[in-house]
């Protein structure tokens, strides 16, 4: 946006100085909404996703101190599935009333 305006010292000039101001923020600001509306717009129409995906935490430092690889699938409106394969074989299922976590290597199951 391009703004040639003089500015006197009276009232008006400062008025139409903040409307063209405020304009153009609403312009940027309405800009930069157009590319989430379009990817909202886009998984509105996808019912089902299902990645494999590989998540490293790091300390402080930027080391890494835990790295797990898995499978994960969301289903509308409401079943979600969590693997992770290595290094703890977890599985979490969710049908959007209850939760339940497997841990394999504890051989337990906790429902929530």
């Amino acid at each position: 946006m391009c703004l040639n305006m003089k500015v006197s010292g009276d009232k008006m000039g400062r008025l139409r100085l903040g409307v063209m101001v405020l304009m153009g923020l609403i312009s940027c600001w309405a800009m930069a909404m157009q590319p989430a509306d379009k990817l909202i717009e886009k998984l509105n129409h996808i019912n089902t996703i299902k990645a494999h995906f590989n998540q490293v935490v790091h300390d402080d430092q930027g080391r890494i101190i835990q790295e797990s690889q898995g499978t994960m699938k969301l289903t509308r409106p409401k079943l979600f599935y969590w693997q992770i394969d290595e290094p703890s074989n977890q599985l979490i299922v969710a049908d959007g009333s209850v939760t339940w976590t497997y841990d394999k290597d504890l051989e337990q199951v906790v429902k929530r």
